[in-house]
């Protein structure tokens, strides 16, 4: 019995085998698409550029890519675990706007086969470059605080700052300054807003918010209403940096002196006193000169060698037993409000020369009551050395329209004022009293354009001024860009370039060196 049971099991066992093999044997094999990337190498793309890459793809099954699906992606190298990924793009050609920091980036192109699930992946690297110098562009866009960026090779950059955070800056924006300090290291932006919070303080290069306006000072200001951001910037010509900086809020003073500080310092409280400040001065080393649109006179601060010597607005010095009445104008008791000041033409050594300031009677609004006034500031006028010396005082009456005018800005390389009402930009020959119509926007980006602002780098005498228009009324992005080439004679002998609709409304620039 235990013989025929052995035999039993031993068929069964050939017969089980039999079956397997022929139940293998009916398999049909499919031969694996594989996917293959090649042509992706490390490169450098500079801070608001556009990184475009095509890659070349082949597969060992199928021609067409109709099969594939496409994911680009990046992480700042060295963040580990907590790197946060982005996503670049999900197309075949990756064209991706860069608005990321400078630094280096881990890149990952991921190609997957829709019909099997199997994918391919490319690993390189993107250093991203800082965009060093350019200028930089605040606008209103539909309230908000947008800021933008027209670079040295003049590529036109958008929303960099809320690319940068997520969100605007602000609302009801009003000025953007470069504080800029290679004595201390000291570089950030400051965008102005007349919100209630002031606006905030951001990295120069990322544009990442580093703090709010409020945090640049000692002593917060109530209230929080900023103004205008002056400096004695010598960086650009010295390597020295700027010596003091000062924000006017709410008509008050606010100074910092950092020259020989080991620290980043902060903004002191208002500078005491009965005063009124108009949001402009004229800032030469030594003498930090300033006007005051609530008792008419001009005022500076006491500074030596670097060092402030006293902490009040003092009037401007004049030699001893001077008489008043002869004067141009008694800079003790002007009597009129400040419109617009800034340096002038005809530079001196150490930067001293002519200044120039356009004023009004108070209360009135006509061409016949606004006067033009010339002055020298001095090298060291708080120093004892120099004083202020009124040169003249003539009524305008050559500017048509300035009385109206919205925006100004001062060559310093000729004796011209520049202007702007609605559509048209004059020049105005400052020494003679006469004016001309230079520039008509209708001409060039069509009817309902209004000039809003005009702009000199200060830093750099040239014969370029850029202007910003934009649709009078208008809360989109119908502001526009003119880089105009002036002459001699304060005409515009070149429209160099126009960038249309890229913005708000401008209300602020300032040109960013590194």
């Amino acid at each position: 019995m235990k013989k025929y049971l052995l035999l039993t099991i031993a068929v069964l066992t050939v017969l089980l085998c039999t079956s397997c093999m022929e139940e293998l044997g009916t398999y049909n094999y499919m031969e694996t698409n594989e996917i293959k990337i090649d042509s992706i190498k490390g490169q450098s793309i500079t801070q608001y550029d556009t990184l475009c890459i095509v890659p070349t793809i082949t597969q060992s099954k199928n021609v067409s890519e109709e099969n594939l699906e496409y994911l680009w992606y990046w992480y700042k190298a060295g963040a580990g675990e907590n790197a946060k990924i982005d996503t670049l793009g999900f197309d075949r050609n990756l064209k991706y706007y860069v608005a990321a920091g400078p630094g280096l980036y881990n890149a990952r192109l991921k190609i997957t086969d829709k019909e099997t699930g199997l994918f391919a992946r490319k690993e390189f690297d993107i250093t991203v470059d800082a965009e060093n110098s350019g200028l930089l562009i605040l606008s209103d866009l539909d309230g908000n605080a947008n800021l933008s960026l027209l670079n040295s090779s003049k590529i036109f950059s958008q929303n960099i700052y809320y690319a940068a955070n997520g969100e605007y800056a602000g609302t009801h924006p009003i000025g953007i300054a470069d504080i800029d300090n290679a004595a201390t290291d000291l570089h950030m932006i400051v965008i102005l807003c007349a919100d209630g919070k002031g606006g905030v303080v951001t990295e120069p290069t990322s544009f990442v918010k580093i703090s709010d306006y409020s945090s640049l000072f000692y002593v917060m200001p109530s209230p929080i209403a900023p103004e205008a951001y002056c400096a004695v910037a010598t960086l650009y010509n010295t390597g020295m940096g700027i010596t003091y900086d000062f924000i006017i809020n709410n008509g008050k003073l606010h100074y910092r002196d950092f020259q020989y500080a080991s620290y980043e310092p902060l903004f002191n409280p208002e500078v005491s006193g009965d005063y009124s400040l108009a949001p402009y001065a004229i800032l030469n080393n030594n003498t930090l000169l300033f006007y005051d649109n609530k008792n008419y006179h001009f005022n500076i601060l006491k500074c030596s060698y670097g060092q402030l010597k006293e902490t009040k607005l003092d009037p401007v010095p004049l030699p001893e037993g001077t008489d008043t009445d002869a004067l141009a104008f008694d800079p003790r008791n002007v009597g009129l409000e400040l419109v617009y000041a800034a340096k002038g033409w005809k530079k001196m050594d150490n930067d001293a020369g002519y200044a120039y300031g356009i004023f009004r009677k108070p209360g009135t609004t006509d061409l016949a009551n606004m006067y033009c006034l010339r002055f020298n500031i001095g090298y060291s006028m708080s120093m004892g050395g120099d004083y202020f010396t009124p040169y003249f005082q003539h009524t305008v009456s050559g500017a048509t329209d300035l009385d109206k005018a919205t925006a100004f800005a001062m060559s310093r390389e000729d004796p011209y004022l520049y202007y702007a009402y609605k559509n048209k930009i004059y020049s105005y020959d400052l020494e003679f009293d006469k004016g001309k119509v230079i520039y008509d926007t209708d001409t060039v980006v069509g009817p309902g354009a209004k000039v809003d602002y005009l702009y000199f780098r200060p830093d750099n005498e040239s014969f370029n001024m850029w202007a910003a228009t934009s649709v009078e009324g208008s809360t989109e992005r119908t502001g526009s860009i003119h880089v105009l080439g002036l002459g001699r004679n304060g005409d515009v002998i070149k429209v160099d370039t126009v960038y249309r609709n890229v913005c708000g409304k401008v209300v602020g620039m300032t040109f960013k060196n590194r």
